[in-house]
């Protein structure tokens, strides 16, 4: 039998050079900006749940002919509030994919 053929070796690591590029985040730096971030994220959080409500809502009406059901009416059967809060859970998943996609939800974005 002949010998196994050699691995191959890794060429040797350079060192990290000086000429890094730098990150392109730009982190707040003051009290000020912290708070308007903050702010910001809970006003897009905010709006992005009312729009999507509405939008769930016409949606429910439109299939159902029907005003969307108030899941803690003990008169509404309980597959009809299951559907609601499928729906729901369904548009604010879509809605949260979005944000996060288009970086809405990020300050200075």
């Amino acid at each position: 039998m002949s010998a196994p053929a050699p691995l191959p070796t890794a060429p040797p690591s350079t060192p990290p050079s000086s000429t890094t590029v730098p990150s392109t985040t730009v982190l707040p730096t003051t009290v000020t900006e912290k708070v308007l971030g903050k702010v910001w994220v809970i006003g897009v959080a905010l709006g992005t749940t009312l729009v999507t409500r509405g939008l769930v809502s016409v949606g429910w009406r439109v299939v159902t002919g029907a005003r969307p059901p108030h899941v803690d009416d003990p008169d509404v059967p309980k597959a009809q509030a299951r559907a609601w809060a499928l729906a729901m859970a369904a548009g604010l998943a879509v809605t949260r994919l979005l944000v996060k996609r288009t970086g809405l939800g990020t300050p200075g974005h």
